[in-house]
């Protein structure tokens, strides 16, 4: 599994918003409804991600955006499953940073002051 993208958004409480989403994601019932942490290995390292769960099956569970605290900054890390094929990528990056990014602004917004999509 290869990393090929990031998103950050940029806060002053990085591991608040973390568990801001993992709370929203995690309530019962849930107000993050198109998202789930999931599990999964890179090599016989245990990693946790958000993997996305929204309607349009053909998205479902393809990637993972891995979260990383960092000084002013949370940054998710994008790494598509093994069996992903390579030709559907480029339009799951979009589908995958671009709903984060959405669901970020739509719930956590006054906790963020700028979010940055890089390859």
């Amino acid at each position: 599994m290869k990393a090929t993208n990031t998103l950050t958004a940029s806060t002053t409480a990085p591991k608040a918003l973390l568990q801001a989403i993992r709370g929203g994601i995690g309530a019962v019932p849930p107000r993050i409804k198109t998202w789930k942490e999931d599990s999964f290995s890179i090599g016989e390292k245990a990693v946790s991600g958000f993997t996305h769960t929204g309607d349009q099956e053909h998205f479902r569970g393809l990637a993972w955006l891995v979260p990383e605290v960092k000084p002013g900054a949370l940054v998710l890390t994008l790494i598509f499953k093994k069996t992903t094929p390579v030709e559907d990528r480029k339009g799951l990056r979009g589908v995958y940073l671009g709903r984060f990014a959405e669901m970020l602004i739509g719930h956590f917004m006054e906790q963020i002051t700028d979010i940055k999509i890089t390859d």
